[in-house]
């Protein structure tokens, strides 16, 4: 037993060993260029210098933009925000209109030019001609009798021919017309004979049709007083039944009277009984309700009346709380007129502070929560101070831009024009250089 669980230890440690071994020499070959692995770890690796040479040049990229000083980038922030702006594009499109009419202007010049140069060129030209026609004319006159003559011989001889030509059309055109009447005659012939057959052959379908018409309208009219006297035998049978009904119901009733007359008395004495009953049922049913309508009537009315009182105390209420409000409402719209002033117009005059009213006789007391009169000395000495605002810097800039427009400009109405407008919209005064009227 010894023995055999040694030598199973041993083979379990070889077969450890020999599987190491062979994992071993697989990552060995993973490591190889010629491998699959291989070569994805090589890519794997580039992929990592390639990211890493990226963030390099980013990073360069992001130091060289913040080494640039920061009032460059703020000029051309605001060049392009004034650029987009109504009175940029309004400037802009006064300078394009400027150039559009000094072009005009050239064309029209150029345009005087080139006709002043073909008039002088047509003038020359007519002083040579003249000198040469003069020459030309007497053998032009020579050539147009010439050919005068040979026009009149060519034109009798085509007279000739033309008169025999008309002989032989009209010949042509007369044996042509005998043709036609001939032709013309033996159709209508022909037209009349085949009108009469189918005249006839039409008599004969209509008379057909009439004897066919005939003879249904007959089988029909039998049909009908066929029908008409089956009805008749059906109401005469109906009638007969109805009369053995009637008889065989008078039969019975007598019957059924004699043999009923003692229990119909008893009856509706027991129907009357219960008539009675319903008809008391029903009036105390009545008078219950009636009672309780009235008593429901007098608590309502009982209930308006303290409704009643109860909505003028509250009223009271709500007159008192009404005008403690509005006092309220007055200082808080004194105080948003302060604030106003001093955000928009700087060291505008503040309004006059109206005084406390007295209080009345009967009235309660000033209530806590409103603004005091230090708090409005306070809130009036803020107001005195000057509020900042950045339109002195777009005022500039404007100035600068406008300058720089007139300059270019020849026509300068339209420019004028914009810059008197900003003038006015925005109540500049002298310190501006825009007074350029």
């Amino acid at each position: 037993m010894k023995r055999r669980e040694k030598t199973t230890n041993v083979v379990d440690e070889r077969e450890k060993y020999f599987q190491s071994l062979i994992e071993k020499s697989q990552e060995m070959i993973k490591t190889w260029h010629d491998s699959v692995q291989g070569h994805i770890n090589k890519v794997e690796k580039q992929k990592k210098l390639k990211l890493a040479k990226d963030l390099k040049m980013i990073r360069d990229f992001k130091a060289k933009k913040k080494v640039k000083n920061n009032d460059e980038v703020i000029k051309e922030a605001k060049e392009l925000i004034f650029q987009d702006s109504c009175y940029g594009r309004q400037l802009m499109s006064a300078l394009l209109e400027s150039k559009v009419l000094e072009e005009r202007e050239a064309q029209i010049k150029f345009q005087r030019e080139i006709r002043k140069s073909e008039i002088e060129k047509e003038s020359t030209l007519n002083t040579t001609s003249l000198i040469f026609l003069n020459e030309t004319e007497l053998d032009e006159k020579q050539r147009k009798l010439n050919k005068k003559r040979k026009e009149k011989e060519i034109a009798d001889i085509n007279k000739e021919i033309f008169e025999w030509k008309q002989s032989c059309e009209r010949e042509k055109r007369n044996e042509e017309r005998r043709q036609k009447i001939n032709e013309e005659q033996i159709k209508q012939i022909i037209e009349n004979e085949t009108k009469l057959q189918t005249e006839i052959l039409q008599r004969e379908k209509d008379e057909i049709k009439e004897y066919e018409q005939q003879t249904n309208e007959l089988k029909k009219n039998r049909a009908n007083i066929d029908q008409q006297d089956e009805r008749l035998r059906e109401v005469w049978r109906k009638y007969q039944d109805r009369i053995r009904c009637k008889e065989k119901a008078v039969f019975d009733k007598i019957h059924r009277d004699s043999s009923l007359k003692s229990q119909m008395a008893s009856t509706y004495k027991i129907f009357e009984k219960l008539n009675s009953e319903k008809d008391k049922k029903y009036n105390d049913f009545i008078e219950a309700g009636v009672a309780k309508e009235l008593k429901r009537l007098n608590e309502h009315d009982q209930k308006e009346i303290d409704n009643k009182a109860n909505i003028h105390k509250k009223r009271k209420a709500l007159d008192e709380e009404n005008k403690i409000l509005h006092e309220f409402k007055k200082q808080i719209d004194y105080i948003n007129e302060i604030n106003y002033s001093r955000g928009t117009r700087g060291n505008q005059q503040f309004p006059i502070i109206r005084e406390k009213p007295k209080l009345k006789i009967g009235r309660t007391a000033h209530p806590t929560f409103l603004v005091t009169n230090k708090q409005r000395e306070n809130q009036r000495k803020i107001g005195n101070d000057k509020s900042w605002s950045g339109l002195e810097t777009t005022h500039k800039q404007f100035a600068e831009h406008a300058t720089d427009v007139l300059q270019e400009c020849r026509y300068k109405h339209m420019a004028l024009k914009i810059i008197n407008d900003y003038r006015k919209n925005n109540c500049l005064d002298e310190k501006y250089p825009l007074t350029l009227e």
